[in-house]
């Protein structure tokens, strides 16, 4: 599953769609609605987290947004973002593996051995160690919104 934003009136191909999966969108989403909060209409906020199509950005919208994204990365501020929360993911600690409950060895109908969760560790990384966000994927999503026209989050 991903989430696909798709341009109303683009100008040229980057502002057609820009698509993402769940493990990137969600990440990316949190940032964007943080840094453009006083941008967005009410509600957007929650956008990274639903199934439907769910908002609609206006073209003046879209086009402050841009601005206001590719102003954080020039001044090395999503770049700062993107390092600290690596640094905040890699500080957190293993968590004990759901599957064999820590123990390392499955004996289910699934699997009989070696834990396929854990690789018999016991433990894994947390889950939210899955979402990846990158500066890259910031100043992508700033270039579909300054060519998109405005848009709609799918």
């Amino acid at each position: 599953m991903g989430f696909t934003a798709v341009g109303k009136n683009p100008v040229n191909e980057s502002g057609v769609k820009f698509k993402a999966t769940l493990w990137a969108w969600e990440p990316l989403w949190i940032y964007v609605a943080r840094v453009c909060e006083d941008i967005l209409p009410e509600g957007a906020s929650k956008t990274g987290r639903r199934k439907e199509c769910s908002l609609v950005i206006d073209a003046d919208t879209a086009k402050r947004m841009a601005f206001r994204l590719e102003f954080q990365l020039n001044q090395g501020w999503t770049a700062n973002f993107a390092r600290t929360r690596k640094e905040n993911l890699d500080a957190m600690p293993d968590e004990t593996c759901s599957a064999c409950g820590g123990s390392g060895v499955r004996n289910d109908s699934v699997i009989r051995g070696i834990c396929n969760g854990c690789q018999g560790k016991g433990k894994v990384r947390p889950m939210r160690c899955e979402y990846s966000f990158s500066a890259e994927a910031v100043k992508q999503f700033a270039e579909f919104c300054r060519k998109s026209g405005g848009f709609e989050i799918c």
